[in-house]
């Protein structure tokens, strides 16, 4: 039994449990490595509609850019301004046509869209629907919309 443990843990320098602990401090440290590499590979091989903008409005106003340069109307968004005040995020946006104020007030869960079966949001003044092939469209209660692509997530913006 000596001289097979002899083979395997050659004499030198190190002792059976320095050897032990550099094997398992290196399977650690692969462990760790291979979790992060798949992690970051879920997140970036996931779509927009995975990612959560939460009290950014610079990372919201940059994400609905990048929205619209994906879908067909280029207008989304083309001409627009926000303005965050005493909880109420406020949209004015120009479809090509007229403008148009969208109002989301925060506390709510907010915009979701992650397939074109899937469309989520209520509030008091607006109902959300899938009306195009490419997103869902919000209407306020004076049928003013506000189109979204499909990805667009806006939660709790508070």
């Amino acid at each position: 039994m000596k001289s097979l443990f002899k083979i395997f843990f050659k004499d030198d320098g190190y002792t059976f449990i320095e050897t032990f602990i550099t094997i398992l401090i290196l399977g650690l440290l692969s462990t760790i490595i291979y979790i992060n590499s798949s992690t970051i590979q879920s997140f970036t091989s996931s779509s927009v509609d995975k990612l959560i903008v939460k009290n950014d409005l610079l990372h919201l106003k940059l994400l609905l850019k990048e929205e619209a340069s994906r879908v067909k109307q280029p207008w989304f968004l083309s001409q627009y301004n926000y303005t965050l005040e005493g909880g109420i995020l406020t949209l004015n946006y120009y479809n090509g046509l007229k403008n148009n104020t969208l109002i989301i007030t925060t506390g709510v869960e907010g915009i979701i869209v992650e397939s074109e079966k899937k469309a989520l949001y209520s509030s008091k003044n607006l109902t959300g629907d899938i009306d195009f092939k490419d997103g869902f469209i919000l209407y306020t209660q004076d049928n003013i919309e506000f189109k979204f692509p499909l990805g667009v997530i806006i939660v709790q913006l508070d």
